[in-house]
């Protein structure tokens, strides 16, 4: 409830919170709700670009079949200690998903010509995973 929205805490009564609307200011939020207890000022306030990126995420879960339903194999020769890798396939459609869990961008090998769509994330000559973040790279079919 609210986590698309940038709402958060935690027990109660954090999680009796009004949900955060777009069109509507609320105050910041400073008062912590246990007496004897601090918390520091926190904007109180939609947020879009996190709220747009729950829209593409599910966007992308409904429009590719294989993350739905497909089948899951690890991608290890994709691996590194910075990376996890894996695929899902089915419906005619594979795809392979990967993890950058460094703070550095990394670069996957990926032959060019195994590369249908970059769904999310970055495509350049190669395959870049910015910094805690992932990529969805829809695969030719063979």
């Amino acid at each position: 409830y609210g986590t698309e929205a940038g709402m958060w805490g935690s027990d109660d009564p954090d999680d009796r919170k009004p949900m955060l609307w777009e069109d509507i200011t609320f105050q910041p939020e400073s008062h912590h709700p246990l007496p004897g207890h601090k918390r520091p000022v926190d904007e109180n306030r939609f947020d879009r670009d996190l709220f747009g990126f729950y829209q593409r995420m599910i966007r992308l879960r409904k429009t590719n079949p294989a993350i739905k339903s497909g089948d899951f194999r690890v991608a290890e020769k994709l691996l590194k200690p910075e990376v996890f890798a894996f695929y899902r396939s089915g419906a005619g459609q594979t795809l392979l998903i990967a993890f950058n869990r460094s703070e550095q961008p990394q670069n996957l090998s990926l032959p060019e010509k195994d590369i249908h769509a970059v769904l999310y994330g970055q495509h350049k000559n190669n395959l870049t995973i910015p910094a805690l973040d992932f990529i969805v790279v829809e695969l030719r079919k063979k």
